[in-house]
């Protein structure tokens, strides 16, 4: 199994991974193919979903797998057809089959693998989409649209692979709408289904005799072990009711004790809410006296707030009062320094006053 679409953190994307799926009678065995193991061409497929495979099985080659088409995760069409081969010896390759667009270029078509001999397959192609757009519808808004393959030729096609000696798939032909109708093709299926009709008539084994008896014999064995069973599952089902029954005396009692532990703590919190009510009040009463003293204490810095703007008030004005006597006084200084020296500078004008009438005294007349 190749591809498909994968959820990846919410959104929806393509993937390339590989698995292997070996299914039998009651086990399904699957195997992720890691990137690496896969030789040919150094290939690693690309991520693509809406393709096409199928399985060729061969009477001389291991199972082959074939995918056609798709779109990548950019909505693109992958024009190509790969071939993984040699699953079984766990050689794992991939190998493109070169193929014309008119074959590969489409996606949600189906895909068959006819095996018409030992060595040859024809790959089955009918319908699909062959592009992938998106429209502007008006508004800025795109749609994505879808083109239908509707050209007869391309509807259904026919790829003829042979496998040759050295373990390589090659296309013989590619058979198209009008191909298919030609008389070339019909002789040429005619002779196909002849050898094909031969050769899965060597490949069918009839049974013996005595394998149609262990037939029967292992086919009523089997409707014995039915009937065992469903047997068994009636007991199953007898002992599943008296278990019921026995489970629902023994559910009864504990109902009944575990009513019991409820009532008890149902009163026990009933209690508790009690008390935890009685130390809501007394918390409230104890919190209404906090009030009323906050309240005193509040009254009380407001009083103490308006004496100390009283306070501030008569010291503002005191140190008024000191400042207008500071000037007054130092004013007065001035006028008494003033006075001082007035009564200085007289005190001299009179000593000299007195020393020129006594030098005039002294100095007779001429």
């Amino acid at each position: 199994m190749l591809g498909g679409l994968v959820a990846d953190d919410g959104l929806v994307i393509a993937t390339n991974n590989v698995y292997i799926f070996n299914v039998t009678h009651n086990t399904i065995h699957w195997e992720s193919i890691k990137k690496g193991s896969i030789s040919g061409e150094g290939l690693w497929t690309k991520e693509r979903y809406t393709h096409a495979s199928a399985i060729i099985n061969g009477d001389s080659t291991s199972p082959a797998l074939v995918v056609i088409g798709g779109r990548d995760n950019n909505s693109q069409v992958v024009n190509e057809c790969l071939l993984f081969d040699d699953f079984t010896t766990g050689q794992f390759s991939c190998k493109k089959i070169p193929l014309p667009e008119s074959v590969t270029g489409r996606y949600y078509h189906s895909l068959t693998a006819v095996t018409m001999s030992p060595h040859c397959a024809w790959l089955v192609i009918v319908g699909g989409y062959e592009e992938f757009e998106w429209k502007d519808v008006g508004g800025g808004v795109e749609e994505p649209t879808s083109t239908l393959i509707t050209d007869t030729n391309r509807l259904t096609m026919i790829i003829e692979l042979v496998y040759i000696e050295a373990g390589e798939w090659i296309v013989q032909s590619v058979l198209d709408g009008n191909d298919l109708t030609s008389k070339k093709y019909q002789e040429k299926y005619s002779t196909y289904s002849k050898t094909r009709t031969w050769w899965m008539d060597q490949l069918i084994e009839y049974p013996t005799k005595k394998e149609m008896k262990l037939q029967r014999y292992i086919q009523s064995l089997h409707q014995e072990l039915q009937v065992a069973h469903q047997n068994k599952v009636s007991l199953q089902e007898a002992l599943t009711e008296a278990n019921k029954q026995a489970n629902f005396d023994k559910i009864e009692t504990v109902k009944s004790e575990k009513l019991e532990e409820v009532l008890k703590a149902q009163a026990q919190l009933q209690e508790e809410k009690q008390i935890i009510t009685e130390d809501y009040e007394k918390l409230k009463v104890k919190v209404a006296d906090y009030e009323i003293y906050i309240t005193e204490i509040e009254e009380e810095k407001k009083q103490v707030e308006e004496e100390k703007e009283k306070l501030e008030e008569k010291y503002l004005q005191e140190k008024q009062i000191t400042k207008e006597l500071k000037s007054e006084v130092a004013d007065n200084e001035l006028y008494t320094a003033k006075l001082m020296k007035e009564r200085e500078q007289w005190s001299q004008m009179k000593e000299t006053s007195t020393i020129g009438l006594q030098f005039n005294y002294l100095i007779p007349s001429m």
